[in-house]
């Protein structure tokens, strides 16, 4: 079995701007920050 990480990401208001109901804006760095774990498999 492989090792890898779940990873639970609060997604309005911390990886793109807070526009409940629609899909806000990314934040600065947030897909930078979290786009190489899931390159790696997690």
């Amino acid at each position: 079995m492989e090792n890898f990480l779940r990873i639970a990401v609060d997604f309005d208001g911390t990886i793109v701007e807070h526009n409940y109901p629609e899909i806000g804006k990314p934040l600065p760095g947030a897909f930078d920050t979290l786009y190489p774990f899931s390159e790696q498999g997690h």
